[in-house]
């Protein structure tokens, strides 16, 4: 399975530990008020039913987020590194770039933020790749 596959399963499987982990948790700590309040505005629909598809909708949102960063930051930084044929921080800063400007385009209107976000995940990009540096098993660990 290659890099860019191998991270479009693991940002899903993100998208739903963070649903679960996250949003789970802010919906269980709503007050019983709020819920009386969307169950009147919606015809009387039950709490259960409210908060499942809520939530259904919030993992639909989060696993189709992550994977989608994880596969653009694969396919660039995969991409760059078979092309340039280096392993370097550049590959990972143009991945982090890359997918902060893709997934952030609906968010931001304003080109001046959506470019310092993009940089913003270059750089954690590039800097995680520097600190943490992914080990082949045929390599050995310098550090």
């Amino acid at each position: 399975m290659s890099t860019t596959a191998l991270l479009v399963f693991r940002g899903l499987g993100a998208g739903l530990a963070w649903t679960i982990a996250v949003d789970a948790y802010i919906l269980a700590s709503v007050k019983e008020s709020t819920w009386t309040q969307k169950s009147v505005t919606r015809g009387g629909s039950c709490k259960t039913r409210n908060a499942f598809k809520l939530l259904s909708s919030l993992c639909k949102r989060n696993m189709l987020g992550f994977a989608s960063f994880l596969g653009i930051f694969a396919g660039v930084s995969c991409s760059l590194e078979k092309a340039r044929e280096k392993n370097d921080v550049l590959n990972e800063f143009a991945g982090g770039f890359t997918a902060g400007l893709v997934c952030m385009l609906r968010e931001l209107r304003d080109p001046r933020a959506l470019l310092t976000s993009a940089f913003v995940c270059g750089s954690a990009s590039m800097a995680l790749h520097f600190f943490i540096p992914a080990v082949d098993k045929n390599e050995t660990r310098t550090r």
